[in-house]
């Protein structure tokens, strides 16, 4: 055994960390609205969203956009088209590719779900003020250009 004595990485004081526990809590606590209330999986309520957004796209750019593992997206995206929330196409500039979209259905869904999960983010950012929100966009802003910035 070496002598010398490693400084362990306290994971409670890691920023990295921190925030992935930030993120799964919200994630846990926004998933009793979108999986219990409404039946869907964490990756198919991303679709829709992105979809609400994004309309037309195709799933490889639904994954990219909503940051989703491409063979998740493959599997929610059957699933969807089954339950008809979805509708694939060809697309009209290139016959080889398809784009998704929601069905009105999907709309529908998507019309409920949305107000729902804003509910529990603006309950659990009630109690900070405007100046300490804006601090927060902020650096989030500024620590995800950091990070992407070589991505680019």
């Amino acid at each position: 055994q070496s002598s010398k004595r490693i400084k362990p990485l306290v994971l409670a004081e890691f920023l990295p960390f921190r925030l992935f526990a930030l993120t799964y809590h919200f994630s846990q606590r926004l998933q009793r609205v979108y999986s219990d209330e409404y039946g869907l999986t964490r990756t198919e309520w991303r679709i829709l969203a992105v979809l609400a957004q994004t309309p037309g796209i195709s799933a490889r750019e639904v994954a990219d956009l909503g940051l989703l593992d491409k063979v998740a997206v493959s599997r929610a995206v059957a699933q969807l088209l089954q339950r008809e929330i979805l509708t694939r196409e060809s697309d009209q500039r290139d016959k080889r590719r398809s784009v998704l979209s929601l069905t009105d259905e999907g709309v529908t869904l998507y019309s409920q779900v949305a107000p729902a999960v804003r509910k529990v983010e603006q309950t659990v950012l009630a109690g900070l003020s405007k100046a300490e929100l804006e601090q927060i966009d902020s650096t989030i802003n500024e620590l995800s250009e950091r990070l992407t910035a070589d991505l680019r």
